[in-house]
């Protein structure tokens, strides 16, 4: 976050959560508080800069020299492949969701399942992970991979950045629906 320009602290007093989480061993969150913790990162990025969404903010500075336990652990595997099922263990670990994983000689599928789906999750976080695994592959193969289709339940308004994102994924017209992410 520090990177994209968020500073904890105030991202984490929005959330009203503990001021030294970050620097806790073994930090897992309920639904309800890892949802109130993206909402923060969003509602702080906007106040540094409205026209910017937090999930763009955050891939104009991903690289290959952050230690985030899931990009690190995605970056040493031996393809994509064993990236994505790396992702998917970690991910159990520490979030309240599951990774899930199909694959086809054409595309591979990435789903997003919550545990607790008694409340919508935040529309940043599924953008950002969207965005996260389409930036996550543009780094280890060095490419600007394109996806094939990339969709989520509540995709942006032009006035939250709709543009930037079709831009990003280098589609044009409506490029949200939900499902998946498949990336040729």
């Amino acid at each position: 976050m520090q990177d994209a320009g968020l500073a904890t602290s105030p991202v984490l007093r929005r959330a009203q959560l503990p001021g030294d989480l970050f620097a806790r061993q073994n930090v897992r969150l309920d639904s309800a508080n890892f949802f109130k913790l993206w909402n923060a990162i969003e509602a702080e990025a906007i106040s540094i800069d409205a026209e910017l969404p937090a999930p763009m903010r955050i891939a104009q500075v991903m690289s290959s020299d952050w230690f985030d336990p899931e990009l690190f652990a995605a970056l040493c595997s031996a393809n994509m492949g064993d990236a994505l099922d790396r992702i998917a263990k970690y991910v159990r670990l520490i979030a309240p969701m599951v990774i899930g994983i199909e694959r086809t000689l054409a595309q591979t599928t990435v789903t997003i399942e919550f545990l607790d789906i008694t409340e919508p999750p935040p529309t940043v976080f599924l953008a950002f992970k969207l965005v996260f695994y389409v930036q996550l592959v543009r780094l280890a193969t060095r490419s600007h991979v394109q996806p094939l289709k990339v969709s989520w339940p509540s995709p942006p308004k032009p006035e939250s950045g709709a543009d930037i994102y079709a831009s990003f994924f280098r589609h044009s017209g409506d490029i949200c629906t939900f499902g998946h992410l498949g990336v040729r």
